[in-house]
């Protein structure tokens, strides 16, 4: 379990480095149907690493 979070991990972090924050959209279906989690917590989950992912761009600017 800790390879697959791992890998679909790297897929949003790959995805949110190339586009700039669209990796939501490959995290919440890779947390709601790849790792079992509620879609309820899968959105909470996508919101707040889009969120750090953008505030931590800020910060670097």
């Amino acid at each position: 379990m800790l390879w697959l979070s791992l890998l679909f991990g790297s897929i949003v972090g790959l995805s949110l480095g190339l586009t700039g924050g669209g990796g939501a959209i490959f995290a919440v279906p890779l947390l709601a149907y790849g790792m079992g989690v509620p879609a309820r917590e899968a959105v909470a989950i996508s919101l707040v690493s889009v969120g750090l992912t953008s505030f931590v761009g800020f910060l670097g600017k």
